[in-house]
């Protein structure tokens, strides 16, 4: 038998590990190399092929950000339903009766609820993939890959969301559609990019 093979029996005995010669795998010649190739490099070559200064495309760009945007809107309304439904069950009352309860205090409490639902989904979403569900389904990231990368991302984030409450919703994507460029990017340095072509 071979000086680095362990034969059966050895291995069934009571041997220490340290007795034991166990065949190691030498390392590649040259690390550096090897990683240098298999590595991503984060140029502006990675960016997405369509900005919001594309020229005549800003406003397809910013078109389909409405589209992401009303998707984003149905699966909120359809999370919201879910949990009224689910309540509902838990307080074990009929389905339209739930809506009864909701005055006063508790609705303000159900409209907090809702608020930080959509803040949740939007920011979580956004920080850790760079989109929402609907702005994946349309193609649209939020920042490029270098952005994405930096450590003030979250913040900017933050800013583009809070810019937008702050300025009734509306407000700033209308001016986005009549200017065809995003407006929110723009402000915040943070622009909306799409992967495909428009």
């Amino acid at each position: 038998m071979e000086k680095n093979q362990v034969s059966p029996q050895e291995i069934n005995s009571d041997l220490p590990i340290s007795d034991l010669e166990i065949p190691s795998v030498p390392p590649p010649e040259d690390l550096q190399k090897y990683f240098q190739k298999s590595l991503p490099k984060f140029s502006d070559s990675t960016d997405f092929h369509r900005g919001s200064r594309s020229g005549g495309v800003g406003h397809a760009l910013v078109a389909w950000s409405f589209v992401a945007a009303l998707i984003d809107a149905l699966i909120l309304f359809s999370l919201s339903c879910f949990f009224l439904v689910s309540l509902s069950l838990l307080v074990k009352v009929r389905f339209l009766s739930v809506f009864s309860v909701f005055d006063g205090s508790f609705f303000q409490v159900g409209l907090f609820a809702g608020a930080s639902l959509i803040l949740v989904y939007m920011i979580m979403l956004r920080v850790f993939l760079g989109f929402t569900i609907g702005e994946w389904a349309c193609g649209l990231r939020l920042g490029n890959l270098k952005q994405r990368l930096h450590r003030s991302y979250s913040l900017k984030v933050l800013a583009r969301m809070l810019l937008l409450t702050v300025t009734g919703l509306f407000l700033l994507p209308l001016l986005s559609m009549i200017a065809g460029r995003d407006i929110q990017g723009w402000i915040v340095r943070l622009p909306l990019v799409s992967h495909r072509k428009i």
